[in-house]
C-alpha cells in the first residue's frame, strides 16, 4: 500500500515537505514511524516521541493509517 506523508517542524528539514512511502496493507501509525526511523536512523528518537494525524484527528499508535497523513514531532503551545 502507497501512502503519502506530509512533515512539519525539524521533520520536515529531515525528510521533506512529502513523501510517498510503501507499507504493508494495514499498516498502523507505529509501523509507519517505524519505517521512516530506517530510512533515517538519525530520526528515529524523534519519530519515537512524534504522532501521525490525518486532516481531522490525531492517530492512536495502534490505529490504521489512511492513504494521507501528516506526521508531527511533539510541540508545545502557550
Amino acid at each position: 500500500m502507497e501512502i503519502r506523508i506530509q512533515f512539519f517542524a525539524s521533520l520536515r528539514d529531515t525528510f521533506g515537505e512529502w513523501l510517498d512511502l510503501s507499507v504493508k496493507e494495514g499498516a498502523s501509525a507505529a509501523d509507519v514511524l517505524t519505517a521512516l526511523a530506517d530510512l533515517n536512523p538519525q530520526a528515529a528518537s524523534l519519530l519515537g516521541v512524534s504522532c501521525c494525524a490525518t486532516d481531522d484527528r490525531v492517530l492512536g499508535k495502534g490505529e490504521q493509517v489512511p492513504a494521507t497523513i501528516c506526521v508531527f514531532p511533539p510541540m508545545s503551545g502557550g
